[in-house]
């Protein structure tokens, strides 16, 4: 049995709520041929299963390892990145340093808002176990993020306060990262500004529309040397 029969064998067994609700791709679909994620802490191998960071309201029947096509798909997938350093300074102790994880797959699902509530603005793609080669996967390290600062100014008048976050950014692999939907960023080190004032809002009608992979508008990317990487990582990086 081929790797594309035993894929679709297993997405056959996940039953027809799931299946009218995913879409299927491969290396070929994608500007960049890798899936990504960002993780605090990088297991050694990652194993389909339920995510615990998991909504409620997300589905609960398929075991999968959790990724995006871009940067940003991973930003609006971790609703917390930014929201634990709020108006607060790093070096506190929060969690501001995130490792950029790439995935070689040959097939993945990208779930519709019916299974992930945010799946439209994230893009968020499923790696299941289909055959012996991927009830585990393993990853590459390509590259690292951490938050400098994210600032709030007050509008009285508005919905809601604007947000500012400042991150910087290394790319190291050789393909480049998917920004977004349209940019992919080469290898190199990055000073990111973003407007993040919509950022992993929730779906009530009367607030701004919830930021997605399609916004690289609201943000700035500044080249920067490794020195000056290095030096805002000695400052907000504790490893």
């Amino acid at each position: 049995m081929s790797s594309k029969e035993d894929f679709n064998k297993a997405l056959s067994l996940l039953g027809d709520e799931v299946n009218k609700n995913i879409v299927t791709i491969t290396p070929k679909d994608l500007k960049v041929p890798l899936l990504f994620r960002i993780d605090a802490e990088v297991p050694k191998t990652f194993i389909p299963r339920m995510p615990k960071s998991a909504a409620h309201t997300e589905n609960s029947t398929v075991p999968r390892v959790v990724t995006a096509t871009t940067l940003l798909g991973c930003l609006t997938g971790h609703a917390h990145v930014f929201w634990l350093v709020k108006d607060r300074n790093p070096l506190e102790g929060l969690v501001s340093h995130y490792v950029i994880s790439a995935f070689e797959f040959d097939h993945a699902i990208l779930p519709n808002e019916k299974l992930v509530y945010d799946a439209k603005e994230s893009k968020e793609a499923w790696l299941i176990a289909y055959d012996k080669n991927t009830t585990e996967y393993k990853a590459k390290r390509y590259g690292e993020m951490f938050v400098i600062r994210v600032s709030v100014e007050a509008r009285p008048n508005a919905e809601i306060n604007k947000e500012i976050a400042e991150l910087a950014l290394e790319v190291s692999g050789p393909l480049g990262l998917p920004l977004g939907d349209d940019t992919v960023l080469p290898k190199g080190f990055y000073h990111l500004r973003m407007d993040t004032t919509t950022y992993a809002l929730s779906s009530n009608k009367k607030l701004p529309k919830r930021m997605s992979t399609a916004d690289e508008d609201k943000i700035t990317v500044t080249p920067i040397s490794a020195s000056t990487y290095n030096g805002f990582r000695a400052l907000h990086v504790k490893k």
